[in-house]
C-alpha cells in the first residue's frame, strides 16, 4: 500500500483546511518542474501527486469518502483535471497569489497575458527605395483599451456582479455519468472567461458599450533603411490592436517585401548585397571591347568603358556599386555584368575568308580513312532554337550523351590545338568587320 493523500501533504489526518492548504502551496512550490530544470521529469510526477493528493482533500465530499473508504471510496468519481491550473487557481486563492506565482515563476500565462499578440502587415517597396532609404508614413487604425472605462466594460466597481453560471469562480465543475462511474471535469467559464464575474446591464460602458474597446486613429512615421533586405522587420512598439484580458497591447510589425516592377530604363537585379545586370553585346563587342551606360538606381548614370576581350561566361565585377550593407553604413557590395554574346546569323564567303585569317583556331587532325573503314554520309542541318528543343524532346537520352562526350573530348583538346595563323600584315584590310574606336 502506498502513501496516504495525507502523507503526501504532510498533514495530519485532523488538520484543518488552512493547514492543508499551507502544506499544498509549500510543496507544490519546492515540485514545481519550472522550478527543477535539471531533475523535470521527477519533479512533474511530484507535483502531479500532490496536487491529486490536494484535489481529493481539499473537497468536503471526496475526503470523507477517501476518510471512509481509502482509495476505494473514490472508484465512483473519476478526478480529471490539470494539476497546472489547480496550482494557479489555488495561488490566487491564498491571498496575494498572483504575486506570489509571478514571483516563482517569470513563464507562465499570466506572464503571456501582459501583451496582446503581435500583428503584422506586408510593406511593399521598390527597389530603388531599398537602395536609398527613405520615409514613410501611413495612417493607422487600431483598437485600444476603452478610455471612458478603463477597459473594464464598467465606469465603476460596483458595476460587476458575481458570475451566475460558475458561482464567481472563474471554473466550473460538471459530472459526467459514464454506466456506474461519473467522471468530474473542471474546466473554464465561458460566460465571465474566467474571471468570476460578469457586468450589470444597466451599469455598461456608455462609450463602447461593455466592449471594453474603443477605435483610434493615428500617423505612424519610421524610416527604411539603405540597404533593408526582404524580410526585415521594422517593429512598432505597442500598436497593436489591444484587447481583454491583455494589460497591454503587443506591437505592430511591418515585414519589408520588393516590390515586383517592371522598369524599362533600369534592369538591375538583386542578388544578395550584389546587384546583377544581364546586357546583350555584339561578336565585334565582345573581341574589340565595348563602352555602354547603365541607369543605375536612384537615377544615377554609369558608364562602361571597356578594352578587352569578353570571354563566354566571364562577368565583369564593377566593385562597390551593389545595394548598400545597412551593418556597415560606407560600404556597398558589387555590380556583377554579364554578358550574353550575339552571334552574327551569317556570314558572306569573303568575310569568312578574313576571318580565318585574322583569328586563331583549333589545329583540328582530319582522320585518314582504311580500306576496312565503312564511310557514312553525314547530313548536316544548323536548327533554330525553337526547332531544335522539338528535335531534342524527340531525342532527348541520345543527344544529351552525344553532347557530354562532345563536350569532354574538346575540353581534354582545346589547350593543345589552338594555333595562331601567320597574319599577312600588307594584306588589305576588309572593310565589312571592323572594331568599334574607344
Amino acid at each position: 500500500m502506498g502513501e496516504s493523500y495525507y502523507d503526501i501533504l504532510g498533514v495530519d489526518k485532523n488538520c484543518s483546511e488552512d493547514e492543508l492548504k499551507k502544506s499544498y502551496r509549500k510543496l507544490a512550490f519546492k515540485w514545481h518542474p519550472d522550478k527543477n530544470p535539471d531533475n523535470k521529469e521527477e519533479a512533474e510526477d511530484k507535483f502531479k501527486e500532490i496536487a491529486k493528493a490536494y484535489q481529493v482533500l481539499s473537497d468536503k465530499d471526496t475526503r470523507r469518502n477517501y476518510d471512509q473508504y481509502g482509495e476505494e471510496g473514490l472508484n465512483g468519481i473519476q478526478q480529471d483535471f490539470d494539476p497546472f491550473d489547480l496550482f494557479k487557481r489555488a495561488s490566487g486563492a491564498f491571498g496575494g497569489g498572483q504575486g506570489i506565482f509571478k514571483h516563482f515563476f517569470g513563464n507562465n500565462e499570466e506572464e503571456q497575458l501582459k501583451k496582446s499578440p503581435d500583428q503584422y502587415r506586408e510593406l511593399k517597396v521598390s527597389l530603388d527605395v531599398l537602395y536609398k532609404g527613405q520615409e514613410h508614413k501611413f495612417k493607422l487604425t487600431k483598437e485600444i483599451r476603452c478610455s471612458a472605462c478603463n477597459g473594464e466594460g464598467t465606469p465603476t466597481n460596483e458595476g460587476f456582479q458575481a458570475c451566475v453560471s460558475c458561482a464567481g469562480k472563474g471554473m466550473k465543475v460538471t459530472l459526467r455519468k459514464m454506466g456506474p462511474f461519473a467522471q468530474q471535469i473542471v474546466s473554464p467559464c465561458e460566460i465571465c472567461n474566467k474571471t468570476g464575474k460578469t457586468i450589470k446591464e444597466s451599469m455598461k460602458c456608455k462609450k463602447c458599450n461593455a466592449t471594453k474597446i474603443e477605435i483610434f486613429t493615428k500617423i505612424v512615421e519610421f524610416y527604411i533603411e539603405p540597404g533593408s533586405r526582404e524580410g526585415d522587420k521594422i517593429i512598432l512598439r505597442g500598436d497593436a490592436n489591444w484587447m481583454p484580458p491583455y494589460q497591454e497591447s503587443g506591437n505592430f510589425i511591418l515585414v519589408v517585401r520588393e516590390k515586383k516592377t517592371i522598369n524599362t530604363q533600369c534592369l538591375l537585379k538583386r542578388e544578395g548585397e550584389n546587384l546583377i545586370l544581364n546586357k546583350n553585346i555584339s561578336l565585334v563587342e565582345a573581341l574589340c571591347g565595348t563602352s555602354f551606360s547603365i541607369v543605375h538606381l536612384a537615377n544615377r548614370i554609369l558608364n562602361i568603358d571597356y578594352d578587352k576581350i569578353i570571354k563566354p561566361n566571364e562577368p565583369m565585377i564593377v566593385k562597390g556599386e551593389g545595394m548598400p550593407i545597412k551593418e556597415k553604413k560606407t560600404t556597398k557590395g558589387d555590380l556583377i555584368i554579364n554578358f550574353n554574346i550575339i552571334f552574327p546569323e551569317n556570314l558572306n564567303e569573303e568575310r569568312k575568308k578574313y576571318l580565318n585569317k585574322l583569328l586563331p583556331k583549333i589545329n583540328s587532325k582530319k582522320y585518314n580513312p582504311t580500306t576496312n573503314d565503312i564511310m557514312i554520309p553525314v547530313n548536316l542541318e544548323v536548327m533554330k532554337q525553337n526547332n531544335y528543343n522539338q528535335h531534342n524532346q524527340h531525342n532527348q537520352h541520345n543527344q544529351h550523351n552525344q553532347h557530354n562526350q562532345h563536350n569532354q573530348n574538346n575540353q581534354h583538346n582545346q589547350n593543345n590545338y589552338y594555333q595562331d595563323e601567320d597574319e599577312d600584315e600588307n594584306e588589305q584590310e576588309n572593310p565589312g568587320i571592323q572594331c568599334p574606336q574607344q
